[in-house]
């Protein structure tokens, strides 16, 4: 069984640039922000992937908005763990949901969907920072309900529960939250280090799509795809943004690399890359 691929994309161009390639489907995030780990990107962006000007290419396979409205906070700031937002920031999410369903140009059948993560602390603690990191599940379905009927996916947020004894508990959590899939690279680091967790999570509830990322290249990705292509369900992606980390400077470090998506489409198996 072939394994799809998703690319992460940092602009409209290289959107169209990853469907032209073979992408299956491409995740959008704002411009700049690779190193952030993306961003919310600009409703114009997705406009313009839609709504093209004449002449212009339009997009046609599914599209994944990001919905994250800061980067990862930094050691001195009073919450210094990701994804676990303030009023004031889980205000801006709803809002660029509201914006981009207001496009309506997303389609649930065709696959669109938007791509988020929220924590909370729980458990006992002088501080918040002492406390846990678990799912935070009112949060997350208020959101869930709003983007309806588009679909959701919790992002790379999951890593952090993924790692822990009870995984497949969050997993449940997210479906019950109305989650139709879930990135992670199965806990801490890439996702070649957590290749037994990611293979115990695929055989876990199919009707929660698992989005293999971190890490994601050409040449680690039968690490793990021998071991998870048996398994008797259609719910399993792989994820990667498909770049160069070679390029020279001049060049833009957020194009995607043909040759990188290429050959992982091969490797993968996917019928467009295989001879």
């Amino acid at each position: 069984m072939a394994i799809p691929l998703e690319v992460a994309v940092f602009s409209p161009a290289n959107a169209l640039r990853a469907q032209a390639l073979g992408a299956y489907r491409v995740e959008l995030n704002a411009q700049g922000s690779y190193d952030d780990g993306g961003l919310t990107p600009l409703v114009s962006d997705v406009a313009s992937l839609h709504k093209p000007e004449p002449g212009e290419k339009k997009l046609d396979i599914p599209i994944r908005i990001m919905i994250r409205p800061r980067p990862t906070p930094g050691p001195t700031d009073a919450e210094p763990h990701d994804f676990v937002y303030s009023d004031a920031e889980f205000q801006a999410m709803w809002d660029a949901i509201t914006a981009f369903k207001n496009l309506r140009t997303l389609n649930p059948v065709r696959g669109d969907a938007f791509v988020f993560g929220i924590l909370e602390r729980v458990g006992p603690g002088a501080a918040p920072v002492e406390r846990e990191l678990a799912i935070d599940i009112r949060r997350c379905t208020m959101l869930v309900a709003h983007a309806k009927p588009i679909r959701c996916v919790f992002h790379r947020a999951f890593d952090v529960i993924a790692r822990s004894e009870d995984w497949h508990d969050g997993l449940g959590e997210l479906v019950r939250c109305g989650f139709t899939g879930v990135l992670t690279s199965g806990g801490d680091g890439p996702f070649y280090e957590n290749i037994h967790r990611l293979r115990r999570m695929c055989c876990q509830m199919p009707e929660l799509q698992i989005i293999v990322g971190g890490g994601v290249r050409r040449g680690n990705v039968d690490l793990l795809v021998p071991r998870i292509r048996h398994i008797v369900r259609l719910n399993i992606w792989m994820h990667s943004s498909c770049l160069s980390f070679d390029q020279p400077s001049d060049l833009d470090p957020e194009e995607v690399d043909p040759a990188e998506l290429i050959g992982l489409g091969s490797a993968l198996g996917l019928s467009q890359f295989v001879d």
